[in-house]
C-alpha cells in the first residue's frame, strides 16, 4: 500500500493555504481569511457529524459575497482529532490531510475531481485539526436519478463520457476509496463528472484492483441502474479492461452479458 506524501502539520499563527488570488480577497472581504476564523464558524452541519476514533468532522455551507455584488456557495468541512493510521504514520495523521494531498495530485494529474479552493492543518499540541474548502458543484449527484433512472435512457453518450473519466483515474492506479453514487456529481449535458471525498485514496498497485474495489462499492449501491444504462457507465472498462468486468460479473451477475457480447 502506497500513500501520498503528505502536508507537513503547521504550528504557525496562520496555517491556511488559499489556491485562488480572487478566494482570497472574497475571504478578507467577509473576514475570514485565517485558520482560526473559518474553524470558529458557526456548526450548521448539513448531516450528522461523523463521530469516531475519538475525534469528529463535520460539512458546514459557507455563503460568501461575490466581487460582482452575487453571492457564491463553498463546502466548509472541518474536522478535529479524526486520524488515519499508515505505517508513515504510526500515532496517525488527520484524515483529511490524505485528502488534501489526493485533491492537489488530482489537479496535477487530470482526475474528475472536485476542485480544492483553501485548506489548512494545525497542530496545537496533541491536539490535531484540519479543514478544507470546495466550491458547490451544481450539478446533481448520480443517487439522484435513483427515482428516476428513465432520465438516464436518453443520456447514454453522457455516460460513457463519464465512464471514461472514472477509467482515466483508475488507470493512473489509483483507488477513490468512497465510489458511491452519492460521491459523484454528473452533467448530463456535456458528460462530465466531478467526485468527492477522497479521503480514503490511495494508490494501488495494479490498476485492475483500483478499478474491481471501486467498482464493487458502486455497483452495489446501484442496483436501481437499468442494463442499458450501467452497460453505457462501463463502457470504457469493457473496451480497456474487459478482465475487471469478468471478475465483477461473478458478484453481480447482470454484468455477464455484457461479458459475453464483449467476447462474441
Amino acid at each position: 500500500m502506497y500513500f501520498l506524501q503528505t502536508l507537513p502539520l503547521t504550528r504557525s499563527r496562520q496555517p491556511l493555504q488559499v489556491r485562488h488570488g480572487e478566494l482570497i480577497r472574497t475571504l478578507e472581504r467577509a473576514g475570514l481569511d485565517s485558520f482560526e476564523a473559518l474553524w470558529e464558524m458557526p456548526r450548521d452541519f448539513v448531516e450528522p457529524i461523523n463521530q469516531r476514533r475519538g475525534g469528529w468532522s463535520g460539512v458546514s455551507q459557507l455563503t460568501l459575497p461575490q466581487r460582482d455584488g452575487a453571492t457564491g456557495l463553498w463546502y466548509l468541512k472541518r474536522q478535529e482529532q479524526q486520524k488515519r493510521y499508515s505505517w508513515r504514520h504510526p500515532f496517525g495523521a488527520p484524515t483529511f490531510r490524505y485528502e488534501i494531498d489526493a485533491l492537489r495530485r488530482g489537479v496535477a494529474q487530470g482526475w474528475p475531481s472536485v476542485e480544492l479552493q483553501a485548506y489548512g492543518l494545525a497542530c496545537t499540541g496533541c491536539r490535531q485539526r484540519a479543514l478544507l474548502l470546495t466550491r458547490e458543484i451544481a450539478w446533481p449527484t448520480l443517487a439522484a436519478y435513483e427515482h428516476s433512472p428513465v432520465a438516464l435512457l436518453h443520456s447514454s453518450a453522457s455516460l460513457i463520457a463519464i465512464g471514461q473519466a472514472l477509467y482515466a483515474l483508475h488507470a493512473s492506479g489509483w483507488q477513490h476509496g468512497a465510489l458511491f453514487p452519492n460521491h459523484m456529481f454528473v452533467d448530463l449535458q456535456q458528460g462530465c463528472l466531478q467526485l468527492i471525498d477522497f479521503e480514503r485514496a490511495r494508490k494501488r498497485l495494479f490498476a485492475a484492483d483500483a478499478a474491481f474495489a471501486d467498482l464493487t462499492q458502486l455497483l452495489r449501491r446501484t442496483s436501481w441502474l437499468d442494463p442499458a444504462s450501467l452497460q453505457a457507465l462501463l463502457q470504457a472498462y469493457l473496451d480497456k479492461a474487459p478482465r475487471v468486468i469478468t471478475r465483477l460479473s461473478r458478484r453481480f451477475p447482470v454484468l455477464a452479458e455484457f461479458s459475453k457480447e464483449f467476447s462474441a
